[in-house]
């Protein structure tokens, strides 16, 4: 299962930081820091930006990647892009089983579905 952390009290809309624990960023399934996590959990946008484009990760369709740059691009005020990233994430045809940080574990596409959601309420 790869893993996802969600930020705490969802103050990125859905934080997409793959973790296993709270205390210690584990990109489970992924070589260390292709989705950016601990740049994410510090708010370090840029460089989890990097991480993000230099990894291996299937860009296109894996939806932790996709949800990870979805908040790097929200977070950095390219509220399209976020848009487009989670989008495809809630139609990745290989959605994954994410733990979130309060331990609870969704699909992917309910992830992304709800950034999308709270997005939209944001905007209003």
């Amino acid at each position: 299962m790869k893993n996802i952390l969600a930020v705490s009290a969802l103050a990125l809309l859905v934080g997409g930081c793959a973790a296993s624990t709270q205390t210690a960023a584990v990109e489970t399934g992924y070589q260390p820091g292709a989705l950016g996590v601990a740049a994410i959990e510090r708010g370090d946008w840029s460089r989890a930006e990097e991480l993000l484009n230099a990894s291996t990760a299937a860009k296109a369709s894996d939806p932790a990647w996709l949800i990870n740059m979805g908040n790097v691009y929200q977070a950095t005020g390219r509220h399209d892009l976020a848009i487009v990233m989670w989008q495809r994430a809630l139609e990745a045809p290989q959605p994954h089983m994410l733990q979130l940080q309060d331990g609870s574990v969704a699909s992917s596409a309910d992830v992304a579905r709800l950034a999308l959601e709270r997005y939209s309420l944001a905007s209003r």
